[in-house]
């Protein structure tokens, strides 16, 4: 056996390994996808930056929100959690809704009332234990969503 034959014969397994790791890739994650156990909404690019946006706008404000909270800012929790009420909705695409299933519908619009509920509560001047007490009910519907919900890109 030449060193060439066996150098050729090194890269050929080498790259049957490698074969073998990229289709059990594929494999491991169209299993795990099965696994995840949460409905896929199937949105096109336009919705799915929305979407994604929103849920990262989301946790911008809920950020803010608390941190104003901590400090008995009550101005300041209204400025946060108004972005997340009904507002949120005014640039989300026509076709969005159509594709959502009623379950994702009734979690979200819940959720962006509640929002504007604690901005409305937080002006009127409620106290911090009362509005914590209306955020954590609004997350709720956060974490039942996330539970219930994937969002992947449909096919073009």
């Amino acid at each position: 056996m030449t060193a060439r034959t066996k150098d050729s014969g090194t890269v050929c397994l080498v790259r049957r390994i490698l074969f073998g790791i990229l289709l059990s890739g594929t494999a491991l994650s169209a299993a795990s996808a099965d696994l995840d156990g949460r409905k896929a909404l199937y949105l096109n690019d336009g919705e799915r930056q929305f979407v994604l946006s929103e849920m990262q706008n989301y946790v911008a404000s809920l950020q803010q929100l608390v941190s104003a909270l901590s400090k008995n800012d009550m101005q300041g929790v209204a400025d946060a959690a108004r972005p997340m009420g009904m507002q949120a909705m005014q640039n989300a695409p026509a076709t969005l809704m159509g594709k959502m299933p009623d379950g994702f519908r009734s979690l979200g619009m819940p959720t962006h009332l509640a929002f504007d509920q604690i901005a409305q509560s937080a002006e009127a001047g409620a106290d911090a234990n009362a509005i914590l007490s209306k955020l954590a009910e609004a997350m709720n519907n956060c974490v039942a969503c996330h539970a219930s919900y994937r969002i992947e890109r449909a096919a073009p």
